[in-house]
């Protein structure tokens, strides 16, 4: 069964670092960022490198219209 997982502010501090926990730990990760698209690819990267599965979406959870 693949695990998936949503972490909000995955972009920085400590969403970058639950994010890349899950990664660690099988999950597939969805990154969601407000504002840094670098520092989110860099999230997904990182989790990557390890062999984990990640991508980032860009969203602002306090828009309705984002979520």
């Amino acid at each position: 069964m693949t695990r998936v997982a949503l972490v909000t502010g995955a972009s920085r501090g400590i969403g970058r670092a639950v994010a890349r926990a899950l990664g660690d730990g099988g999950f597939h990760v969805a990154c969601s960022y407000s504002t840094d698209d670098a520092a989110a690819k860099e999230t997904v990267e990182a989790i990557e490198t390890k062999g984990g599965r990640a991508a980032a979406f860009r969203a602002d959870v306090a828009e309705g219209s984002d979520v």
